[in-house]
């Protein structure tokens, strides 16, 4: 018989069981092994689900990354809009006569204002000399302010010609825009 068939025995013995202990320690060790495996099994699902969520996190904070990143953009644009003036020229009939008038539409104020005509050939700039002299470079305009000139119009003057507005505002170089002057409107 093996030694620890003897002790098995003995310690049965002093115990007063009859049955045997390797049967008791066996049960106790299936228990064991059972609780044990159920534990592998909760602890992986909690490990799979903290895996999710941080995933998880991980796309939100990547998302959140990117707006951001869009929010600073727009915000650049934005105080980039509040330097924009934005002047704009028509001619307008009043009573009789044309007016060139300069208007700023912007949010910011437009300095050292200039115009240059382009009229066809065979026409007649309808712009007077003396009140480009006196009026222009135009110093500032403000927001929402406009400031008119009189103009000769006559048979000599085109129906329709273009025109370039020139003036600085809060941007580093100087701002140019193009229009359509016509008689009555601007385009």
């Amino acid at each position: 018989m093996p030694p620890y068939e003897t002790a098995f025995r003995l310690f049965n013995s002093k115990l007063g069981r009859t049955e045997n202990v390797r049967n008791i320690v066996s049960t106790y060790e299936m228990l064991t092994l059972l609780v044990s495996l159920i534990a592998v099994v909760i602890a992986f699902v909690s490990l799979y689900r903290t895996h999710r969520v941080v995933k998880r996190q991980i796309e939100l904070a990547e998302g959140q990354a990117e707006l951001t990143k869009l929010q600073h953009k727009l915000l650049a644009q934005s105080e980039d809009e509040k330097r924009k003036a934005d002047v704009r020229v028509c001619l307008v009939k009043v009573g009789g006569n044309y007016r060139l008038v300069f208007e700023n539409r912007g949010p910011a104020r437009a300095k050292d204002i200039v115009v240059e005509e382009f009229v066809p050939d065979g026409f007649k700039s309808p712009f007077m000399k003396s009140e480009m002299d006196k009026f222009l470079p135009i110093p500032q305009l403000l927001p929402g302010e406009e400031i008119s000139m009189l103009t000769a119009v006559n048979l000599s003057t085109p129906p329709q010609f273009s025109a370039k507005v020139s003036w600085l505002d809060g941007r580093e170089e100087r701002q140019d825009q193009f229009c359509q002057l016509s008689l009555g409107s601007a385009t």
